[in-house]
């Protein structure tokens, strides 16, 4: 994973087959202190939240929320649904950076 230590730093990274997670930041989202996390999970249901999922999703979540925190990133609390894309649901949330 990436750090935010540069003006412009992002986390890009496929989890498991069925899970995605995105968070970029430009110079322009640290400034603003906030930037969008989005996770993709390809599934045959849509929840309204992402941890809902399962305790695999779960974990994962967690554990990425702590490096977030790591890095002294705010993690949203939970990731709604906000929309399908390529064949993946789409939770998003909008992460603190300090």
């Amino acid at each position: 994973m990436s750090d935010f230590s540069s003006a412009r730093a992002r986390v890009r990274e496929r989890l498991r087959t069925d899970l995605r997670v995105r968070i970029p930041c430009t110079a322009a989202d640290i400034k603003a202190e906030q930037t969008v996390g989005r996770y993709e999970i390809k599934h045959t249901r849509r929840e309204p939240t992402l941890r809902v999922y399962d305790s695999f999703v779960e974990t994962i979540v967690v554990n990425i929320d702590d490096r977030l925190l790591s890095w002294g990133i705010e993690p949203q609390t939970a990731y709604e649904y906000s929309e399908r894309h390529d064949d993946r649901y789409v939770y998003a949330g909008l992460p603190q950076l300090s």
